[in-house]
């Protein structure tokens, strides 16, 4: 993989926080300017900065300083006298347009855009796509301060043909949702989450739109779309409630909350089971693992079950209640401290009764036989986000049943071997159409993780693991895939150790180009979990200043995390325009001033954010709360700008990321690159997982 020589993002943000009058001057006939900001106790800082740097550059790095600081003022000076001494610049002159817009000067700013985008419609500017997008969506939103909506929909539309950004159709749909189109803004809010589905925070805002139009299925939708996020969610369910009143004749299905559907004959459901891969023709015994326990979806009093082989039921005393054939659906109820079976054409030699009632007690159903599997109906899954439903799935191994203290509700848990729990997981944390030795290197970073976290992750509960992101999607058979149960096959039985130990080698989407330090995220001192630059050393501009800062996000960078064929462009370099309304709203604040950045992990990612309303309250928010604050981000990993009103009130946040997840350990993406570059799935590993040894712990051929 070619890389560009740029900034070193480690070195980029951590400088940032410090004050930024360390510029040296090149001559002392350039200097008054720049040194009456310094003062005797921050001469020592001048060592930061490059000797050889340009004037103009100096005043650019100390505009991004002032910027960081919300001197807002100060920022629009320095980058007007940046782009003054070097005119030729298409990039200065579009930070300056910027600055001034964010600065509330939309007539200023505006007149700056129009030479900006002639350049870029007649192809002869030099700025990369990233910053033609910036240019068209300031553009616009210049044009809409100064109340000319139709060119400001005329220009963000221009934009997507740039770039076909989110950014350009949340801006329409707002813009219509002032105006009172409501249908058209419901089409650009669906537009936006279409294109990216991590802007769910839209959900609330597309429910209105809705409603407002009166399209009141689509409405229930969106705010039970909304409820699952987490956003606003008392405000959804109060909508949710009289909108239901409001339709007068039967709901259609497509009105009928998921969890609220019933079949009508259950007992003749009759799922699609999928012929399944059959592991132990090639693993027997210990070489498939330990066993493993998932809990499968939320607590209930009721499921459908159906098998594709015998299976028999027994309780934690050994004792045999009864055997299920296959293809036969069994109705499992809890009621009155009873398990109560119902089971499709009745119960074999018993014609005299309809049920069988089981004193409630911890059951096991398993087979004896290899690769059988069983359906389960009405599955919850992705609690608490936008994706959430419930849907039938087919499992491999054992079922277990076990109720509460109350005998009210009983857990589903389904019981395997690690290996059989990797032929799920690891298509589902990888698209089996990647790079063999990346599906290895993930199959291999899997297993550890688990083993070493088997009795952690919930300690308090009848199981190992849960079935969604808290630990891992796990949606059973229906993610096997050939490819990635060859990368569990080939890699049966191996992990990651450090100082003999199993390592909890995490992983994530994406890092941006520079994983974070897990003790950034997590505390303690994992020395295998460091800080990764994934682009090349020799040759980088190490300077830490504010101006490179914004480089880092507004650039396309080429490192081993994208873009390219692994990653989605807005998985890479993202940007989030966030309502003040917003935050207000989900933290009970009024008039909020300022969201601003206050701790930076080595790794650049976010640690800490500070918001300040007016009325002097300060709400501090750290480490992953920080993303579902904010709507759900991406990433912790991201810069802050500000747009004001020509009043001096703050008008939208922008915030410019880099990344999806939480940056630590692996990168999906850049293993999948260095893949692709002919590397081997331990080297792989071991660039994300540094002083750490692959060791096969259990299996026949065990080394």
């Amino acid at each position: 993989m070619h890389v560009k020589k740029i900034l070193s993002p480690a070195a980029a943000f951590a400088a940032a926080l410090i004050f930024f009058s360390i510029l040296l001057p090149g001559a002392a006939g350039e200097a008054g300017e720049i040194d009456e900001f310094l003062s005797a106790d921050e001469e020592e800082l001048r060592k930061f900065m490059d000797q050889d740097c340009e004037r103009w550059e100096k005043l650019r790095h100390l505009a991004f300083h002032h910027q960081s600081e919300n001197n807002m003022e100060d920022y629009v000076y320095y980058l007007e006298r940046a782009a003054e001494l070097k005119p030729d610049s298409d990039k200065l002159n579009l930070e300056a347009a910027i600055a001034n817009h964010q600065k509330g000067r939309f007539e200023e700013s505006a007149r700056m855009f129009e030479p900006i985008l002639d350049e870029i419609s007649q192809n002869t500017t030099e700025l990369e796509t990233i910053n033609k997008r910036r240019a068209y969506y300031y553009a616009g939103q210049a044009q809409k301060a100064a109340g000319d909506y139709s060119e400001a929909r005329s220009i963000w539309k221009e934009g997507t043909e740039i770039d076909d950004h989110p950014g350009f159709y949340q801006s329409l749909a707002d813009s219509f949702m002032e105006q009172e189109y409501y249908e058209r803004a419901l089409y650009y809010f669906e537009k936006a989450v279409e294109l990216d589905n991590s802007f769910n925070h839209l959900y609330l805002d597309m429910a209105e739109a809705a409603e407002y139009a009166g399209e009141y299925e689509a409405a229930l939708e969106y705010w039970r779309k909304s409820m699952n996020t987490g956003i606003r969610v008392e405000k959804a369910r109060n909508r949710l409630e009289d909108l239901r009143s409001k339709i007068e004749t039967d709901p259609s299905p497509a009105e009928i909350p998921p969890e609220e559907k019933k079949d009508p004959d259950e007992l003749a459901w009759q799922p699609q089971f999928r012929d399944i891969y059959d592991i132990n023709e090639y693993l027997s015994g210990d070489e498939l693992g330990p066993e493993v326990k998932v809990g499968l979806g939320e607590r209930r009093d009721d499921l459908l079950l159906q098998t594709d082989d015998y299976k028999i039921v027994k309780n934690s005393e050994g004792n045999i209640f009864h055997v299920i054939p296959p293809r036969r659906t069994l109705k499992i109820s809890l009621q009155a401290g009873k398990f109560i079976f119902e089971q499709e054409g009745g119960f074999q030699n018993r014609t005299d009764i309809d049920k069988l009632a089981i004193p409630a007690d911890n059951l096991i159903i398993y087979s004896k036989t290899d690769a059988a599997s069983f359906f389960i109906n009405d599955i919850s899954y992705g609690q608490d986000y936008y994706w959430a439903g419930r849907e039938s799935r087919q499992y491999r191994g054992d079922i277990l049943l076990s109720p509460d203290d109350e005998n009210s509700e009983f857990a589903v848990i389904n019981r395997i071997t690690m290996e059989e729990y990797l032929l799920s997981v690891v298509p589902a944390e990888m698209p089996s159409r990647w790079p063999g030795e990346a599906l290895k290197a993930q199959a291999l970073a899997a297993r550890s993780y688990f083993i070493s976290g088997i009795s952690s992750r919930h300690p308090e509960e009848e199981y190992d693991f849960c079935d969604t992101v808290h630990c891992a999607v796990y949606n059973g058979v229906r993610s096997e895939n050939d490819r990635t149960n060859q990368a569990v096959k080939k890699t049966a039985g191996e992990v990651g150790k450090h100082d003999g130990r199993v390592i909890s080698a995490v992983f994530s989407s994406n890092s941006g180009g520079q994983t974070q330090a897990g003790e950034t995220v997590w505390g303690g001192n994992s020395d295998y979990l460091q800080s990764i630059s994934l682009i090349e050393r020799e040759g980088y501009n190490d300077s830490g200043l504010p101006g490179d800062l914004q480089d880092w996000f507004h650039q396309k960078v080429e490192t081993y995390s994208g873009p390219g064929p692994y990653t989605a462009e807005e998985a890479y370099r993202w940007m989030r325009p966030i309502k003040p309304e917003f935050i207000e709203a989900e933290h009970n604040l009024s008039q909020l001033e300022n969201l601003q950045v206050t701790e930076r992990g080595d790794g650049g990612f976010v640690q800490e954010v500070l918001f300040s309303s007016k009325d002097g309250t300060n709400i501090r928010l750290e480490g992953g709360r920080i993303r579902e604050a904010l709507g759900g981000l991406r990433s912790n990993n991201f810069i802050i700008h500000r747009e004001y009103n020509e009043k001096g009130q703050i008008e939208r946040f922008v915030l410019y990321g880099a990344g999806w997840g939480h940056g630590v350990g692996m990168d999906q993406t850049a293993a999948a690159n260095m893949a692709s570059e002919g590397r081997k799935y331990d080297d792989i590993f071991r660039s994300f997982y540094r002083n750490t040894d692959i060791e096969k712990i259990y299996g026949s051929s065990c080394y």
